[in-house]
């Protein structure tokens, strides 16, 4: 048994204008919370103009059950790459936001690849037959 899950996505063609790019992001992880029973408790985006890093964006919502996070470097040269994870400690399942945006994504930039999902399990609990830990990890390619 556990009680979280952390699901983490990497994708790679996300080449946009990065303010525009992290707005549309940024809205989608709040969409994405709505499908399970956390709430976002703080939440903040920061955005990078190119002058100290490669332009882009971060973005994160923390909620009553944990986060969800993204960063983004958005131009051709950093190959768009937009990392995304969310990472659940209660009901809520963060492969479901995950999918969410993802899906989200696709729809609005059709020529992005997604290089990684991972589902880890996390905080393993014993159960009453069994005094050990349990540990998992299970990985997508796509």
């Amino acid at each position: 048994m556990f009680r979280g899950q952390h699901a983490i996505l990497d994708i790679t063609g996300f080449v946009c204008n990065y303010a525009e790019g992290s707005d549309i992001v940024h809205n989608l992880m709040k969409e994405s919370v709505k499908l399970g029973t956390c709430r976002v408790v703080a939440e903040k985006k920061v955005l990078y103009d190119g002058s100290l890093s490669p332009p882009g964006f971060s973005s994160v919502l923390i909620l009553d059950e944990s986060h969800i996070t993204c960063h983004c470097y958005s131009s051709e040269k950093e190959n768009g790459m937009l990392g995304l994870d969310a990472f659940t400690c209660g009901t809520s399942d963060p492969s479901l936001m995950i999918d969410f945006i993802h899906d989200e994504l696709i729809k609005l930039f059709p020529n992005i690849k997604t290089t990684k999902r991972y589902t880890l399990n996390r905080f393993a609990v014993s159960d009453e037959n069994n005094s050990k830990s349990y540990s998992e990890r299970v990985v997508f390619n796509t």
